[in-house]
């Protein structure tokens, strides 16, 4: 995925993170950017530490992702669990 946009303008939007209770969770344990280049989107979740009560679902933007970490293509809608 670096590839597809290593060669053009990449831009990157950090999202804040959070738990079921629609906590704000810490932006040094817990991170989400989107990447967009030209007409291509890809949301990315990156978890460095458990969560409390092991429920490994969060939510960015109103949506839910699960998994350590997550990338979500914004075209297509096709989430892909990578740990």
């Amino acid at each position: 995925m670096i590839n597809i946009f290593a060669k053009s303008k990449l831009n990157i939007k950090k999202h804040d993170v959070f738990n079921k209770e629609n906590i704000k969770l810490n932006d040094k344990k817990f991170k989400s950017f989107t990447l967009t280049n030209n007409n291509q989107s890809y949301t990315i979740y990156f978890a460095f530490e458990e969560l409390v009560g092991g429920s490994p679902l969060v939510y960015i933007n109103h949506e839910t992702f699960y998994g350590k970490v997550v990338a979500k293509n914004n075209n297509s809608g096709q989430v892909t669990i990578i740990k």
